[in-house]
């Protein structure tokens, strides 16, 4: 990576990532890309920073998937956010039905 583009990709002096909550998998997948996007965006992140701070936002399953994603289906944030959703869409049906059975005892 040249010195322009890891330039390109460093954070905000004031930006934390413990600003957002690590998606391990389980939960709905469409908020977590809505907090991340809103989140990254008030602190002036572009589409390229977007795609490359996103796998910290993930954790265990998560972040083990997006690890083995050829790095061609991930060139844009478009393209993240479509692979992410497609992967982890059945998360939010899961969770919703667990809370369904839970509240049904």
């Amino acid at each position: 990576m040249t010195e322009m583009a890891y330039r390109r990709l460093a954070c905000p002096a004031k930006f934390c990532m413990s600003d957002i909550e690590r998606y391990s998998g389980i939960g709905c997948p469409k908020i977590h890309l809505r907090l991340y996007n809103k989140v990254m965006r008030a602190h002036g992140i572009d589409d390229a920073q977007l795609v490359a701070f996103f796998p910290m936002s993930l954790s265990g399953a998560a972040q083990r998937w997006f690890a083995s994603v050829e790095p061609s289906r991930l060139r844009t944030w478009e393209d993240v956010a479509h692979e992410f959703l497609t992967q982890f869409a059945f998360s939010a049906d899961i969770d919703v039905s667990r809370r369904e059975l839970e509240a049904t005892r």
